[in-house]
């Protein structure tokens, strides 16, 4: 009976053996795994910049999203105090990262990483020259000239200054000072401008080579910084700059001359407004729409220097009239904004910390207002921008 048993048992192992060593032969060979690729580009594609606070020395991220269907389509991840910028012609993204070899001590490396734009995958560095600009970053830190050749990196040592590199060959061409005066906001395909600390604005033109040719400010300081402040960025529509200044007036200059040509200021809030403490505010509080010709502020009541608190009024502007022509209402507090540049253009509205929650985006129409959808729990950096085409 024992032998009988014994029997079978080795009879089901040599017919489970043969059954392995069969289904094996005919397995299909192991492949590698394949690179994810981006779809086709929308009108309506964000990107998040998150600036983690520089005491953390955590890296900055920039999130891809879709702004139709509130979904993730990839992540870049830099160093410390990143800067981000996109190609002209939509085929690579840029970061300025500055890293140090023990974390948050050690040697430091500034490097700029470019970015495949299709599958992110990084397609080449630069090692920049020490004294990247590290502050909160906005799109005016780094900057592509339109021709797609060269690119421009702020310094701050604290002299100011702007490295030149030469995209496609990866190297350094030059360095750019600009005493007194900061950020590179690029206007041509070999000129730039820069705010100055005096309330003046300096035109840089420079060469191929990555040298200045001619700098000149404009003729007298088109804004006073000790008693109405602006925000760095502006909007630009056309070849006209709007800034945005603390206490609620636009600032336009026309950056066709050169040097620019500042223009009247004129107010947003009207004298019943003002009393009741209206003000701008927000780390991005300025959005526009060029083919509309319309700015979109972020609006908050607060006292004198808040112009940091978040809202979740947003007041729009005909800038060929200077009258507010709608008021939208958002269903969450924001302290940045980003409008699309097509013809039914979204409004993106972030807030990176909003209790219990980390953070949130929201979408809504930038034409009615309404709400499109949200994406919860995704901003956790003290600081973001918005990014679109």
């Amino acid at each position: 009976m024992i032998r009988r048993l014994m029997l079978c048992l080795t009879l089901i192992l040599a017919l489970s053996l043969l059954r392995v060593q069969a289904s094996a032969a005919q397995a299909p060979p192991e492949e590698g795994t394949s690179v994810a690729v981006l779809p086709a580009p929308t009108a309506h594609w964000v990107f998040l910049y998150n600036l983690t606070a520089l005491s953390s020395f955590a890296p900055s991220t920039v999130v891809i999203l879709d702004g139709d269907s509130q979904k993730i389509l990839g992540m870049l991840a830099g160093g410390l105090g990143s800067s981000f910028a996109i190609a002209p012609d939509h085929s690579a993204f840029y970061m300025a990262d500055t890293f140090f070899s023990r974390g948050s001590r050690g040697e430091r490396t500034d490097v700029l990483t470019i970015y495949d734009g299709k599958t992110l995958n990084p397609a080449g560095e630069v090692v920049l020259p020490s004294g990247r600009q590290l502050t909160a970053q906005d799109n005016a830190t780094i900057g592509v000239t339109p021709d797609g050749k060269l690119l421009l990196v702020a310094n701050m040592t604290p002299a100011t200054s702007a490295t030149v590199v030469d995209i496609a060959n990866k190297t350094v061409l030059g360095k750019i000072e600009m005493s007194g005066c900061v950020e590179v906001l690029v206007t041509g395909n070999r000129q730039f401008v820069s705010l100055c600390g005096d309330g003046s604005m300096l035109t840089t033109d420079f060469d191929d080579g990555g040298k200045a040719t001619s700098q000149k400010r404009t003729a007298a300081p088109f804004f006073n910084p000790d008693t109405d402040p602006v925000y760095a960025l502006p909007g630009i529509i056309g070849q006209t700059a709007y800034f945005l200044s603390y206490g609620g007036k636009i600032y336009p200059v026309d950056l066709s001359t050169d040097p620019a040509t500042p223009g009247t200021p004129w107010a947003l809030l009207s004298a019943d407004e003002a009393a009741k403490k209206w003000k701008p505010g927000g780390i991005q509080a300025l959005a526009v729409h060029q083919k509309k010709g319309l700015l979109y502020v972020l609006m908050h009541q607060g006292g004198e220097w808040t112009h940091k608190l978040p809202g979740v009024d947003v007041w729009v502007y005909d800038v060929k009239t200077q009258k507010r022509v709608k008021q939208l209402k958002l269903e969450s507090m924001a302290d940045a904004i980003m409008a699309t540049q097509d013809d039914q253009p979204l409004l993106i509205a972030a807030m990176p910390f909003n209790p219990p929650a980390p953070g949130n985006v929201h979408v809504y129409s930038a034409i009615d207002g309404k709400q499109r959808g949200a994406l919860n729990d995704l901003v956790v950096a003290p600081f973001e921008h918005i990014y679109g085409w």
